[in-house]
């Protein structure tokens, strides 16, 4: 099925890939797209049970017209998934957030596209006051994020690793 991945525990996911934001408010868990040195910002409403991946592929903010585009951008994808968020019934002052991915995955010496990444997605989270509960950035192994809706939590696999959980809301 286009845009479900199946996990060895047989769990379905929606499947979010580059440059994309997905919600979810029926306890379906979000699943991004490996991550390079993209970064996922993942979010959580523990009182209304809503939750969102917003996965993010440049740095800063989008100067093109074209909306389809505009989620590949950190600032514009973390404002949409924001607003995405509130349309759902979430109040900003309940939400959680993970920041995930950011790595030199070529592992070249002279490389700023991840740090970048990094130094961007934590700007943001300073400048907005996103109530940051945990962060896995930098490195160089690529990582998965699912967001577990029915669970309430983050589990993660960075490199061949095992899928762990990374943050309980």
């Amino acid at each position: 099925m286009i845009g479900y991945r199946e996990t060895a525990s047989v769990e379905k996911h929606k499947y979010i890939q580059t440059g994309e934001i997905a919600i979810s408010v029926n306890n379906e868990s979000l699943a991004s797209s490996p991550l390079g040195s993209c970064i996922a910002v993942v979010v959580y409403d523990k009182l209304k049970s809503i939750g969102g991946i917003a996965h993010i592929l440049l740095p800063g903010k989008s100067l093109s017209k074209n909306k389809k585009e505009e989620n590949k951008y950190a600032e514009n994808a973390v404002s949409n998934l924001l607003k995405q968020m509130k349309e759902n019934g979430s109040n900003s002052e309940n939400l959680e957030f993970c920041l995930l991915g950011g790595a030199n995955v070529l592992k070249r010496p002279d490389d700023s596209i991840a740090k970048n990444m990094c130094d961007s997605i934590r700007q943001i989270a300073e400048r907005r006051h996103l109530n940051v509960k945990a962060a896995s950035l930098g490195g160089l192994q690529r990582r998965n994020v699912v967001l577990d809706m029915e669970l309430g939590k983050v589990r993660l696999s960075v490199g061949d690793d095992k899928e762990r959980d990374f943050y309980v809301y």
